[in-house]
């Protein structure tokens, strides 16, 4: 594992930039395996052809205006496979608040080893933020909190991450919306995600992944992901999320032909405050890679 070692010691310098940095919370996903472009501009690009991911997540569904995330991800390998580019639209609505990402990103792939690769990635572009007023109750109209309070903002920002990766290893670091603002709390954070495939038998693949989320003003969120791969074509797994409540789920992934899955994941949270009036979270997901290029697809992409 040599190598591993001196891949890491490549960009260990850019992650201590990362620790400085500032930045803001954004949504949460428990299948972030399949995801990750949405939050680490460095996977643009793994892929062999161009593609999308599209997901929808609705946090305790049985409550009104419950909190729902969506996110849509596409990028495009040029034809060197060194470079990508692609873009990435996120919406996060919470009650009245409703939070928009609008962001190109771009990654530079190094080959360091055989078929080990690592890519560096930025991603920019702007953010929109409403806040529906009209639709709080008050108590007291002279609330300073809501005085004075703008509706609707257009505010730059930008991410950089990086990511390594070769059939069936993969690891990266991220951090996105780095430009301070003044229209919500700002706090460090960064995240680390990372998984391996490992062969069982003929026709059985593990895979172990883990995301970790890193705070400065809140606790570590780590999710813990395991799921068998059977025949190339269907993907069965369990969730782990630490929190202060008992937060476990569940997560399914078809492969359809060699371009299409979908996937659906279920979170459970055991909180006797709010059991009794939601089922649950539900998550899911629509993933295309088009052919346009001339490689086989000799194995599924694991990641």
């Amino acid at each position: 594992m040599n190598w591993l070692f001196k891949s890491n010691l490549l960009f260990l310098p850019l992650l201590l930039c990362f620790f400085i940095a500032n930045a803001q919370s954004d949504p949460l996903y428990s299948q972030y395996m399949f995801n990750i472009q949405a939050f680490n501009p460095a996977y643009t690009g793994s892929w062999n052809n161009a593609g999308f991911t599209v997901i929808s997540r609705q946090q305790w569904s049985d409550f009104e205006n419950n909190p729902e995330s969506n996110s849509i991800t596409f990028q495009y390998p040029t034809a060197n496979k060194k470079t990508g580019v692609g873009f990435s639209i996120l919406n996060d609505n919470i009650g009245e608040l409703n939070r928009n990402y609008y962001y190109l990103d771009y990654s530079y792939g190094i080959r360091i080893k055989n078929n080990t690769i690592l890519r560096m990635g930025l991603k920019g572009g702007m953010q929109n933020y409403r806040n529906n007023m009209a639709g709080f109750k008050l108590i007291d109209p002279n609330d300073p909190a809501f005085l004075n309070h703008q509706n609707e903002l257009w505010m730059p920002n930008f991410g950089i991450g990086t990511f390594i990766y070769n059939n069936i290893f993969f690891s990266g670091f991220s951090i996105n919306n780095i430009l301070e603002n003044n229209y919500t709390p700002n706090f460090n954070k960064f995240i680390i995600i990372g998984g391996i495939v490992l062969h069982l038998a003929e026709g059985i693949d593990f895979k172990p992944t883990f995301n970790i989320i890193y705070n400065e003003n809140s606790p570590v969120i780590a999710d813990i992901n395991v799921s068998f791969l059977f025949a190339n074509r269907v993907w069965i797994g369990a969730m782990y999320r630490t929190t202060d409540d008992l937060n476990v789920g569940i997560n399914a992934n078809l492969i359809l032909g060699d371009n299409l899955r979908v996937a659906y994941a279920y979170d459970m949270m055991h909180n006797t405050g709010l059991n009794a009036f939601s089922t649950g979270t539900h998550e899911i997901m629509l993933s295309y890679e088009f052919s346009l290029s001339k490689t086989k697809f000799t194995s599924p992409r694991y990641f």
